[in-house]
């Protein structure tokens, strides 16, 4: 989990586009991915990522090159090891795309054909065959 700065408004504005094309970089291992909104559902505070990386290390590392954390934006940081347990029947409606060409979620719309919310899972034995960073 990744918790912006109280004063990050305008700084995470101004950076989101290059956010977003770097997280584009690892598209396909992006297990969900958004920001962490105020009860508004609006006013973004924090980035919440579940990505699969084959190690603690290269998660830190992929971190260190994200555009939000170069310019300075996260108040703090968290990279945990998260294990998907659960087939995802729920949380994920269909979605439709804001003015800026964001991905807005609307509540209680079922799931667009062809999606998934299913995470990427690579066999290591240190961690039960199941890793995804999440952040």
């Amino acid at each position: 989990m990744l918790m912006d700065r109280p004063d990050g408004a305008a700084l995470r504005q101004s950076v989101r586009s290059a956010h977003k094309a770097y997280l584009a970089q690892v598209g396909d291992r992006i297990a969900f991915a958004g920001p962490l909104t105020r009860d508004d559902g609006v006013t973004m505070i924090g980035s919440l990522l579940a990505i699969d990386f084959d190690s603690r290390d290269a998660a830190h590392a992929w971190l260190a090159g994200e555009p939000f954390t170069r310019a300075g934006l996260y108040a703090s940081v968290a990279v945990h090891v998260f294990a998907n347990l659960w087939p995802q029947k729920a949380g994920f409606p269909a979605a439709a795309i804001g003015a800026g060409g964001d991905l807005q979620v609307r509540e209680g719309a079922a799931p667009p054909a062809g999606s998934t919310a299913a995470g990427h899972h690579h066999d290591d034995p240190g961690d039960n065959g199941h890793v995804q960073t999440l952040r």
